[in-house]
């Protein structure tokens, strides 16, 4: 159970990142407005899910690891969350403040 919750983490958030990624990115031709419509809104259900179980698999790993006592998936997932806040850090050339005037 931990190893599934670890490796779904690890591999599973990623790959609906890019996979939403690349639908946002991509232009395919749809005939309707209702197909265009579909497209989009399961583009952005592959994105919100990426973005909430980002959060909710470590808290999930880390809450049951606690429960069961077991120190190494406990520190596996804690690493997680610092894992994860990289996943909301802004890109690196915003990092720096400009000097005051």
């Amino acid at each position: 159970m931990m190893r599934a919750l670890f490796f779904g983490w690890l591999y599973g958030v990623p790959f609906l990142l890019v996979l939403g990624l690349y639908r946002r990115t991509a232009s395919p031709y749809l005939a309707t407005r209702a197909d265009v419509d579909a497209f989009a809104s399961t583009t952005d259900t592959l994105l919100w899910a990426s973005l909430i179980l980002v959060w909710v698999l470590p808290a999930a790993g880390l809450a049951l690891a606690r429960w069961r006592q077991d120190e190494r998936w406990t520190s596996a997932f804690t690493r997680s969350f610092l894992w994860s806040a990289t996943y909301l850090l802004p890109p690196s050339d915003q990092w720096v403040v400009p000097a005051a005037a």
